[in-house]
């Protein structure tokens, strides 16, 4: 017996439909082809250029740095930096929140601007305006006439392989004198103290350029200027929609406020750099700042000077994900006849879950190294990225030991050489190392 007339023409109103449907899901699936394809296949490392150490090095002696390793400190010496500010401020960041770590900041630099300092961000495309889209204190920092805030790579669905790319940098350069650079973006996840549910450990390399010469400030002022003359970089926020006029009026009020608050507390003078340490000299590991498949750069870099170990390599991040050419690379560090130690979160202090869900899968990879493996046991995530090598070489910066930061972010990291400031780094590095689990059996037999 046929089907009812009635339920034959339901079912083909139906079928243009369904069609549609999966025509739709069909560009989708194309268009997230587009946009992954190009990363798909990068397991290939970096040929770098023999001179490329001398091309980003600072002059020798003419820089002292300490390190910033509790968030609370790392917060109180950028509003310290911002407050005494005489000329510039350029600042790089992958996170920048509007929450209570970020307002400070925002409200420090916008009393720098008002008292004529030239404030220049750089804040990734894609986070920037989530944390930030149309929030009144952005409008009124970015609608200063000394202010100018830039998104790189902002979301263009006409290029779908750009949307993968992040501006993952963190640093303040202040007058070309002072340099913050680490890990910490500007949120309270890295600028708090500890307490806060969602703090991280992470860690900075505060440096000042105490003579004439090339300094690691220089460098890194460099770096920034050529990327803000990028076409990646577009200004935003520069003016405020009449709609929002009034918000913007109140939040600038209410900065004012905050930072009279700060003023009236914080004694914010500069530090006393006479009792940093001495740099003999710093180099600047950057790679490419396009927004699309990138050569490992600044993995071979930080490799490459590892490589010249005799005694010993630390190397700390918050987790372990390799591809083939990066495993290759770091396999030849632990087979020299040196201690290798690699610090990484444990599956349950890892805040990142995909990142450390790959760091677990991977764990057998690098549990097969000649290396100490030690997973931390903490209350709080680690989101730090630092090397130490010998007893006079030290790398801090933006780079994670994973794919993304080798072959797709931009990203920068600052090799300093300096015995005595190696000597605390390695004294933070063990204060961690017992606080946490041996994985690998050379580590269950270092830390029985």
């Amino acid at each position: 017996m046929g089907q009812p007339s009635a339920a034959r023409t339901l079912q083909k109103k139906r079928r243009p439909g369904r069609w549609i449907r999966r025509g739709v899901w069909l560009v989708l699936l194309l268009y997230l082809c587009a946009a992954l394809a190009p990363y798909a296949c990068q397991t290939t490392s970096a040929t770098l250029p023999a001179d490329w150490r001398g091309a980003a090095s600072s002059a020798p002696y003419v820089d002292s740095a300490a390190i910033l390793e509790t968030g609370n400190e790392a917060l109180d010496m950028r509003l310290h930096l911002i407050a005494n500010a005489q000329k510039s401020i350029r600042a790089g960041t992958y996170l920048y929140a509007m929450d209570a770590s970020g307002t400070q900041i925002t409200a420090a630099l916008l009393n720098a601007a008002d008292r004529r300092v030239k404030v220049r961000l750089i804040i990734d495309g894609l986070f920037g305006f989530l944390n930030l889209r149309f929030h009144p204190s952005a409008y009124a920092l970015g609608g200063h006439p000394n202010v100018e805030i830039c998104f790189y790579n902002p979301v263009d669905l006409s290029k779908p392989a750009s949307l993968n790319v992040r501006y993952h940098e963190k640093f303040f350069v202040v007058d070309d004198e002072w340099l913050i650079l680490g890990g910490r973006n500007i949120s309270d996840e890295f600028l708090s103290q500890a307490g806060n549910p969602h703090y991280n450990y992470d860690r900075d390399i505060l440096l000042h350029n105490d003579h004439s010469g090339v300094s690691a400030c220089g460098l890194v002022a460099e770096y920034f200027d050529a990327m803000w003359a990028s076409e990646l970089c577009q200004s935003r926020y520069n003016s405020v929609p009449e709609y929002k006029k009034g918000a913007v009026a109140e939040g600038t009020g209410d900065l004012y406020n905050v930072w009279q608050e700060i003023a009236t507390i914080h004694d914010l003078s500069l530090p006393d750099y006479s009792a940093f340490h001495p740099v003999e000299k710093s180099i600047l590991l950057s790679g490419s700042i396009d927004a699309g498949p990138k050569d490992p750069l600044v993995y071979a870099k930080m490799m490459e000077l590892m490589m010249e170990a005799r005694q010993r390599v630390i190397l700390q991040s918050p987790y372990f994900v390799l591809d083939s050419a990066m495993r290759d690379a770091l396999e030849k560090v632990c087979a020299l006849p040196i201690q290798t130690t690699l610090i990484t979160n444990s599956a349950a202090s890892g805040n990142n879950i995909i990142a450390s869900a790959d760091g677990v899968f991977h764990r057998g990879m690098t549990n097969r190294m000649n290396a100490i493996v030690l997973e931390q046991q903490t209350e709080y995530s680690m989101h730090t990225k630092s090397v130490l090598i010998e007893d006079n070489l030290s790398i801090f910066g933006s780079f994670n030991v994973d794919p993304r930061s080798a072959y797709i972010d931009t990203e920068l990291m600052l090799a300093v050489y300096s015995e005595p400031l190696s000597a605390e780094l390695k004294g933070c590095m063990n204060a961690l190392a017992q606080r946490s689990n041996p994985v690998s059996a050379q580590a269950k037999a270092a830390y029985p």
